[in-house]
């Protein structure tokens, strides 16, 4: 039940992710809407608990910001170059450096660790 409920909380701040993504993509050109989206995105990275959630919310987040950086047909992107459009890709490239590094290592490998670095 525990692992159900887990991954169920997961695949939610998964899609939460890609929905706080997608609107960060749509309303980014705007100041107002770059600090929405800012907020936004630290309020739902702090919301859930550090490991797998936070991971998924991060990875949900990432793929529509990364999907609107490639270029398109036209040779443009959709986010453009400026201050705002630099902004959003370091607050993606943040976005999973704080989910990463928030990762919660096992008593197992911590206390390995230790033992290597006492020995």
């Amino acid at each position: 039940m525990r692992i159900a409920l887990r991954v169920l909380v997961a695949v939610l701040a998964l899609v939460a992710g890609a929905a706080v993504g997608l609107a960060g993509v749509a309303v980014y050109a705007w100041w107002w809407g770059l600090l929405i989206a800012v907020v936004a995105t630290v309020a739902g990275e702090l919301a859930l608990r550090p490991g797998p959630q936070r991971l998924a919310f991060a990875v949900g987040w990432v793929v529509p910001v990364g999907i609107a950086m490639v270029p398109r047909s036209e040779g443009d992107f959709a986010i453009e170059k400026g201050v705002p459009g630099y902004t959003l890709m370091v607050l993606g490239a943040a976005v999973l450096l704080v989910a990463s590094a928030t990762l919660p290592i096992g008593r197992r490998n911590l206390r390995q660790a230790g033992a290597r670095l006492e020995g």
